[in-house]
C-alpha cells in the first residue's frame, strides 16, 4: 500500500561541487536569461557557444532536484564537459523550468518541449542546426529528458535526436516500492497527495519513462547509473534499458561502480557522453 503524505524528504543533500568555467577565457559566448516562453520567470535558458560557429548541433542540459528544488537551477550542471562540447562546436542550452510548486507535471515536460520548439524556430538567429538536438539530464532532469525523448504525449511535436540520462527515475511505481512504499520525493509528481491508491498508481505509470519504452524508433539513449545509488536505485536504469532494447531501440547502459546519486567522479564517463553526442549529432 502506498501512503502519501505532505512530508517531502530532501534527497539532494549530496549536492556536488561544481567546477566553474570562465567562459570568456575559453573563447565562449555566454547568454543568460534566454526566455523560451513568457508564462513564468523560470522559463528561460542559459546558453553558451563558440564564436564563429555555424550550423551548430544543440545540447539541452536539464538539471535535477526532485522536480521541486528551488536551489537547483540551470547553473547546476557539469560545466567543464559542457564547455568542452561548446568548444567543439555545440550550442549548449541549460534549461530552467517550472517546478511542481509552480505547476504540476507535466508542466516541466511541456517546458522542455517549448524550449526545443523555441530553438528550432530561432535556428537562424542562433546559427544552430534545428535537426540536431540532443537532451542530457540528471535525476529529475533525466526523467524530463527521457519522457520528452520518448514522445510521452504521443503528439510528435518536437522530436529530438538523442538522450543522455544520469540516474533517471524511470519507473515511479517500482521506485516507491524500493523505498518501502514511502513516497519521499516522488510525491512531487502528484497533483495532490490526497488521492486514492489506484489513482496514484495510474498517474505514476503515466509519468514513468518505462511506460513509453515500447515505442518503435525512439532516439538513441545513453544511460548512466551509480551502482551505490541510495536515492534512485540503479535497477531503474537497468529495467529501462532492458525494455528499450527489447523493443529494438538503441540503449547503452553504464553502471558506475562505487558511486551514488550525483555527478560521477572520473573523466572516462564524461568522455563517453562527448563521444555519444559526437556520434549522434555531429556525424
Amino acid at each position: 500500500m502506498i501512503k502519501m503524505t505532505e512530508t517531502k524528504k530532501n534527497p539532494y543533500e549530496y549536492l556536488c561541487h561544481i567546477t566553474r568555467v570562465n567562459f570568456y577565457k575559453r573563447g565562449l559566448n555566454y547568454m543568460s536569461g534566454v526566455y523560451y516562453a513568457d508564462g513564468h520567470p523560470r522559463q528561460y535558458m542559459e546558453c553558451f557557444y563558440k564564436e564563429g560557429c555555424t550550423d551548430m548541433p544543440v545540447i539541452i542540459w536539464i538539471h535535477g532536484g526532485a522536480w521541486d528544488d528551488e536551489f537547483l537551477t540551470a547553473s547546476y550542471r557539469p560545466e567543464e564537459t559542457l564547455a568542452k562540447l561548446a568548444e567543439a562546436g555545440f550550442f549548449i542550452a541549460c534549461l530552467e523550468y517550472r517546478l511542481t510548486r509552480h505547476a504540476v507535471l507535466p508542466a516541466c515536460l511541456e517546458d522542455c518541449q517549448m524550449a526545443v520548439r523555441f530553438l528550432r524556430e530561432h535556428a537562424e538567429k542562433y546559427h544552430i542546426n534545428p535537426e540536431k538536438i540532443g537532451l542530457w539530464g540528471e535525476s529529475a532532469g533525466a526523467h524530463i529528458a527521457c519522457m520528452v525523448g520518448s514522445d510521452y504525449s504521443g503528439c510528435k511535436m518536437q522530436p529530438v535526436q538523442c538522450v543522455v540520462s544520469f540516474y533517471c527515475p524511470s519507473n515511479l511505481n517500482t521506485l516507491v516500492e524500493d523505498m518501502n512504499h514511502e513516497p519521499g520525493f516522488v510525491v512531487n509528481v502528484l497533483p495532490s497527495p490526497k488521492l486514492e491508491e489506484e489513482e496514484i498508481t495510474k498517474i505514476l505509470k503515466e509519468m514513468s519513462p518505462v511506460s513509453y519504452a515500447h515505442k518503435q524508433g525512439l532516439p538513441p539513449m545513453l544511460l548512466f547509473h551509480g551502482a551505490c545509488d541510495g536515492v534512485v536505485s540503479c535497477n531503474q536504469s537497468i529495467e529501462y534499458a532492458g525494455r528499450l532494447r527489447n523493443e529494438g531501440n538503441e540503449a547503452k547502459l553504464v553502471i558506475v561502480p562505487g558511486q551514488g546519486h550525483g555527478f560521477f567522479s572520473g573523466s572516462k564517463y564524461y568522455d563517453q557522453v562527448i563521444d555519444f553526442f559526437n556520434q549522434n549529432l555531429s556525424e
